[in-house]
């Protein structure tokens, strides 16, 4: 599948995003790797995208905190079901929380997997050899038919 042409990594927490960005950067694990420490702000790169590229597709992989202040990560990933045009985007859950507790509310959302924090090197090549991506937009799409 090969790197994706961004990361965009939704964390409030801004050590462990100077970790996960240090950890991608070392892997050279995108085109470019963006960070926001509130998920509202993440529209607002997601629409800055998908204006960049109107003539061909590209590949996000979004890094998402589910426990954050004002907007966490549930009410982003309801906000994310809308059509993303020009994006292949694939969520991955990076959390704190354990999976078994939270598998069962984040297995409503196309999601990629979860990743525990912090962020490790085969969690990054999970990310950059994934074959079998899901991408969230065309996955939900599908499931509204």
């Amino acid at each position: 599948m090969g790197k994706p042409d961004y990361i965009l990594l939704i964390d409030d927490d801004e050590m462990a995003n100077f970790l996960n960005r240090s950890i991608l950067e070392m892997a050279n694990a995108a085109g470019e790797i963006l960070v926001v420490e509130n998920a509202r702000d993440a529209f607002s790169i997601i629409g800055k995208l998908e204006e960049k590229v109107k003539t061909k597709e590209i590949r996000l992989c979004i890094l998402l905190d589910l426990d954050m202040p004002d907007f966490d990560g549930y009410e982003f990933l309801e906000a994310l079901k809308g059509e993303r045009r020009n994006l292949k985007v694939q969520v991955y859950i990076l959390s704190v929380l354990s999976e078994s507790r939270e598998k069962e509310n984040f297995s409503l959302y196309p999601v990629e997997r979860f990743i525990g924090k912090p962020l490790r090197e085969n969690d990054v090549k999970f990310i950059l050899t994934n074959d079998q991506p899901v991408y969230f937009n065309r996955a939900w799409e599908a499931h509204l038919r």
